[in-house]
C-alpha cells in the first residue's frame, strides 16, 4: 500500500464512521460502474 491509499481508507472511514451523507451524479454513478465491469469483470474464457 502506499500513502495515498492510507489516506483515502482513513477518509472513507470517517465518512462512515460519521454516517455522511455522499451525493454523486447519476452520470459519474455510471461511469464508475463501466469502469469497474471492465477493469474487475469476469475474465474472458
Amino acid at each position: 500500500m502506499d500513502s495515498d491509499h492510507e489516506v483515502a481508507v482513513a477518509g472513507f472511514e470517517r465518512l462512515a464512521r460519521e454516517r455522511a451523507r455522499l451525493v454523486t451524479p447519476l452520470p459519474i454513478v455510471f461511469e464508475v460502474y463501466k469502469w469497474l465491469l471492465y477493469e474487475a469483470g469476469p475474465e474472458p474464457r
